[in-house]
């Protein structure tokens, strides 16, 4: 017996790959016979190659209690453990203990009787682990994650199919934090819980994992959590798992070492889970003071290049996986309430060569259920805009087919000029002032969009710097857009098919206002007419009968509108053009004549019928083509002193122009002689004065 100790290390020296899987050392064994104990010190279990040390301890004392074991009760009446040290290496998927798993489950040779088998008991007691540390390397990442002085004590750990059994432990990690966790098990009825709880655990220790699939320089925050599990050892895919999560003070910085995603609070309340039945159940995920730094440009995102999202490549990966889920009947997921408070965003973008910086917060997020199976979701906002404006949006969306989905936007108090680097880019015009109120209601179904949009633009003033890339006429738009009150009120229809890969919701909008712009300018006269209440085409154009110059009431109808316009609108400049092609007028002045030099040629030639003949086969008079030549000029003239005299007797301060058009002006190509109107903006005309 004295030498029992020295023959057991020996042999557990020389055949413990035989035994274990791996070479051990030990530097002692002893054995006390009187307490039934045994003890062994400096254990060491070496890698498969021989050379690195697996796993070792200081020391193990084990007492038993031999006379339990008639019960068929494998008893411990103490079990000591100090200093274990366990070296975990990963690579890939493989572990460096992939052969000791395979070297204690390989099936037996010799199958085990059911009908033999007898039902076990364990009483172990004073359990207790002393100064232990375990380390993880991932070769991959090249990290090492280590558990250091981790200590703990169990007083008592029974399992005899009769009596309930317990088991407490504390993990202390090495750079703060702690994981406590206790189980019971109950042994008649095979049911068990346990309780898992996560304190203060540094999130930086994660740095190199999040690192190897996001373009990072740090991650900072805490975590907090208590897990709750609950079952059957028979029916373990009906496990449970209840409990929460929290993370604190969370932030995550890019590899400029900038801020870009952080928040002051997130937390999720599970309901029930059961993992086993891939059935999800959240109560509540609340996200509180978020903050989101978002960089735009004509190619891609900083959230983009952070995180590695190509959406060329990505495109059909996430199609298919969308379709996946979406064709995926096994797994279920439900979130009761999602809630975001108190965000931030701030939005840059260099679009224009100029950084554009807005600033949005306050944002709030507010979701009802979310499941797998939802054929609807609504979600709502709202939020303050750059410290002034509000938005609410309301959208709903069928989350399996994302294409159907409507949406309800409110902007109130909108500062125009904070767009004002768009607005010179785009339209060479900066906005001084104006505040703008949006309202929109968008559908989408099976990818066709209708969308409504209501905007109206108090107070708006805009300076005219160069031409903008669209070469917008913004200044007269504006100008002619504006009612009796100053205010601009239009309605912007959007439609579209999103299926087709050539159709863009912004371009769909954007085509939509220049069409309102161009067509205010191109046709002011459609806008001007409802100040005054007159139809467009009386704006247009006074058209005259030869041979009449007097202004017939509807004429003076005409005019009495337009120096109204002119009242109501004094930037603006209007401009009548007198227009008549010279040789339909003098085709009208020959016809006033024509029955005379026909009644006359019939005198003279009674035998030839020239009544109804063209005028150009008619033999004309020569001194009556001079004497037309004259006519026309005098006609106009005539006209040209009847407008004067009517504006400048009604209106004496008028500033209407009255001009006559060249005879080769394209303009005076017309059946009858008329007055155009044109209109202007005087300030823009003085400044092509200047040019």
């Amino acid at each position: 017996m004295v030498l029992l100790p020295g023959i057991s290390k020996n042999y557990l020296i020389k055949h413990g790959k035989e035994l274990t899987g791996r070479k051990l050392h030990i530097d002692d064994i002893s054995i006390n016979y009187w307490r039934s104990s045994i003890q062994l010190t400096g254990f060491k279990m070496y890698e498969s190659n021989e050379t690195d040390v697996f796993t070792s301890f200081d020391t193990l004392l084990v007492n038993t209690i031999p006379y339990k074991y008639f019960s068929n009760t494998k008893a411990l009446d103490q079990c000591y453990l100090k200093g274990l040290q366990v070296q975990i290496i990963k690579k890939d998927s493989t572990y460096n203990f992939d052969d000791l798993v395979r070297f204690y489950t390989q099936a037996d040779s010799i199958p085990e009787d059911p009908e033999k088998a007898e039902e076990f008991k364990y009483l172990l007691q004073n359990i207790e682990l002393k100064e232990a540390a375990i380390n993880l390397y991932e070769a991959d990442i090249d990290n090492t994650t280590r558990l250091q002085n981790i200590s703990f004590a169990i007083p008592y750990v029974a399992w005899d199919q009769e009596n309930d059994s317990k088991a407490d432990m504390t993990l202390n990690f090495e750079r703060g934090g702690s994981l406590q966790a206790a189980f019971n098990a109950h042994p008649k009825t095979l049911n068990f819980e346990g309780q898992f709880v996560l304190n203060k655990i540094g999130l930086s220790s994660f740095i190199k994992h999040v690192a190897s699939y996001a373009n990072i320089n740090s991650v900072a925050g805490s975590l907090n959590a208590h897990i709750n599990l609950s079952g059957n050892m028979d029916k373990l895919e009906d496990m449970v798992i209840t409990g929460d999560t929290e993370v604190l003070n969370f932030s995550m910085t890019d590899q400029s070492d900038a801020k870009f995603y952080a928040a002051e609070r997130m937390y999720a309340e599970y309901g029930e889970i059961k993992a086993l039945k891939q059935a999800v159940n959240i109560k509540k995920v609340l996200v509180e003071q978020p903050f989101i730094e978002f960089q735009l440009d004509s190619v891609s995102n900083n959230w983009f290049r952070i995180f590695n999202i190509d959406t060329e490549s990505d495109t059909e990966e996430v199609g298919a996986a969308n379709a996946q889920v979406a064709d995926s009947s096994a797994f279920y997921y439900a979130i009761n309430n999602l809630k975001v408070t108190g965000g931030v965003m701030d939005y840059t973008d260099n679009l224009t060569g100029k950084p554009f910086s807005y600033h949005l917060i306050d944002i709030k997020v507010d979701t009802d259920s979310i499941t797998s199976d939802s054929q609807w979701v609504d979600v709502t906002s709202d939020m303050l805009l750059n410290n002034r404006g509000t938005l609410k949006a309301k959208v709903g969306v069928n989350p399996v087919d994302p294409l159907n989905a409507k949406i309800d936007i409110a902007i109130k108090d909108f500062v125009l000029s904070d767009l004002n680097i768009y607005s010179n880019y785009y339209t060479g015009h900066s906005i001084l002032q104006g505040d703008m109120y949006y309202f929109s209601q968008t559908e989408f179904e099976q990818g066709n969009i209708e969308s409504e949009n209501q905007l109206l633009i108090k107070d708006v003033s805009v300076e005219n710097n160069k031409n903008g890339l669209m070469s917008l006429p913004l200044k007269f738009a504006i100008f002619l857009l504006k009612d009796k009150n100053g205010d601009i009120e239009l309605e912007v229809p959007v439609r579209g098919n999103l299926n087709e890969p050539e159709v863009d919701v912004w371009s769909l909008v954007g085509t939509t206002l220049k069409k309102i712009i161009f067509g205010a300018t191109d046709n002011p006269t459609k806008r001007l007419a409802k100040l005054v209440d007159a139809k467009p085409e009386e704006l247009q154009q006074l058209v005259f009968q030869y041979p009449d110059t007097l202004l017939t009431e509807g004429h003076k109808k005409q005019l009495k509108k337009i120096l109204e316009l002119e009242q109501l609108k004094p930037e603006l400049q209007i401009t009548m053009s007198y227009a008549v092609d010279p040789l339909e007028l003098k085709k009208l002045i020959l016809q006033t004549s024509q029955a005379s030099t026909v009644q006359e040629q019939n005198n003279a030639s009674r035998e030839e019928n020239v009544e109804g003949r063209p005028i150009n086969e008619l033999t004309i008079p020569s001194e009556m083509t001079a004497t037309s030549d004259s006519l026309v000029n005098q006609y106009g003239e005539a006209l040209m002193r009847q407008m004067k005299t009517y504006l400048a007797t009604v209106v004496p301060n008028t500033a209407i122009q009255l001009e006559i058009l060249d005879q080769f002006d394209p303009e005076t190509m017309v059946a009858e002689p008329q007055f155009k109107m044109e209109y202007r903006l005087k300030e823009l005309e003085q400044n092509r004065e200047n040019l």
